[in-house]
């Protein structure tokens, strides 16, 4: 009977400790392969943490917040965190817009596999803090896939987001499936400021914003999205500059969809079914979406194109209507244009005096094609069926894009 007295405390220990901490797979497991994804396949990893409720996913936080930033963890059961504020993994201490250095050694470089599972009313609501996410900083290594979130509730400061404020790494089949996302600026439904990759993901949110804002990536910087797609009302609050898909884009868009209306206010600096501004490629892109609101550089796939010789969109198609405030700098694909950037192979949908009509009543003026680069990726006209092959223009025609330029983007 004594050894019972000792074995009955020990044994509710273990139960308490199991509660508290997720569970480990093997804590003396080596590490080797963990936070890589070189393809779609999954692969094998080794899981530290297998989340089987809301104390398990907290206690995860709690470690790599403490320093574990290579902790894998993969979810086994849907996780209501409603209850509480959410605390972001690897929160953003300071400006969430410009990360460097020390302050990206504590960024989040696991592998967290939602295994399908939905995480339900995430909650962050101080309008102050920068970086709002469930994930706050995602290194080089990190990789955050298969979870969808269910009734956010996010209303926060810059950098605000459904999956991650700022990553570096690669975020895959994530899902806002419902609820609102709002921030002051650079606000976004799965990120806020993109280096790495973000492929298969999906905004159903409301997101809202009165500076930068888009249904999927607020800022990609230097990073690409491909197979995304937007449902999820995009909304400027005041004169907010708005993408179905991306705001501001500096590096790849690509196989992208918007079927979410984006409007704004009276922005002058980019209102667009894909991207509120372009930099660099959108490649083969569709925007069925409403674009409502706006004076000038509104556009059904972008609303200003910009750059130095290396700005292009590349076979993208827009069937929304767009419904500027003012018809001024105002087309069908792209409402403004400078430099030496390059339009080919786009098309919009309604014919010439549906279009006029929406436009309040202006004439078209059709943008010269970019002959060059025409058919580049050896794409027929005849894929299109018989809507022809029309790029509307806001203010003047596009020069030439020179194919050694064009070459180095696609490669990537």
């Amino acid at each position: 009977m004594k050894t019972n007295r000792f074995i009955l405390p020990i044994l509710m220990l273990g139960v308490v400790a199991s509660f508290f901490s997720c569970k480990d797979d093997n804590d003396n497991a080596l590490e080797e392969g963990m936070g890589k994804r070189n393809s779609d396949v999954p692969q094998e990893v080794f899981y530290h943490c297998k989340i089987t409720n809301t104390a398990e996913l907290l206690s995860f936080v709690e470690r790599v917040n403490k320093g574990e930033v290579n902790l894998n963890a993969r979810l086994m059961n849907d996780i209501d965190v409603s209850h509480d504020e959410w605390t972001p993994i690897a929160p953003i201490a300071g400006n969430a817009s410009s990360l460097s250095g020390d302050k990206l050694a504590s960024a989040y470089n696991g592998v967290f596999n939602g295994n399908g599972h939905r995480i339900i009313g995430l909650r962050l609501s101080d309008a102050s803090a920068d970086g709002a996410a469930f994930v706050g900083m995602l290194g080089t290594s990190g990789v955050v896939e298969n979870v969808i979130f269910t009734n956010l509730d996010i209303d926060a400061g810059r950098g605000t987001a459904t999956i991650c404020a700022y990553s570096q790494g690669k975020l895959f089949a994530c899902t806002a499936l419902s609820g609102n996302v709002t921030g002051s600026a650079d606000v976004a439904g799965v990120c806020a400021y993109n280096y790495g990759v973000i492929k298969k993901c999906y905004n159903r949110a409301t997101v809202r914003g009165a500076e930068t804002v888009a249904g999927i990536c607020a800022q990609n910087r230097s990073g690409v999205l491909t197979e995304c797609e937007n449902t999820g009302e995009v909304v400027g609050v005041s004169n907010a500059s708005a993408g179905g898909i991306v705001c501001v884009n500096e590096q790849l868009i690509i196989n992208c969809k918007n079927h979410g209306k984006v409007r704004s206010g009276l922005p002058d600096s980019g209102l667009g079914g894909i991207c509120g501004q372009n930099r660099s490629l959108v490649y083969n892109c569709l925007n069925d979406g409403e674009v409502e609101g706006g004076i000038s550089a509104v556009g059904g796939i972008c609303g200003k194109l910009l750059g130095e010789n290396k700005a292009v969109l590349l076979n993208c198609v827009s069937t929304g209507p767009v419904k500027p405030v003012k018809k001024d700098y105002v087309g069908a694909i792209c409402g403004w244009s400078t430099g030496n950037c390059a339009v080919t192979d786009c098309y919009y949908g309604p014919e010439k005096s549906q279009l006029t009509d929406v436009l309040g009543g202006q004439p078209a003026n059709y943008a010269t094609m970019c002959n060059t680069i025409r058919n580049y990726l050896n794409k027929q006209v005849d894929e299109m069926g018989d809507v022809r092959v029309r790029t509307l223009f806001g203010n003047y025609s596009v020069a030439m894009m020179p194919w050694k330029v064009m070459d180095k983007m696609i490669d990537f």
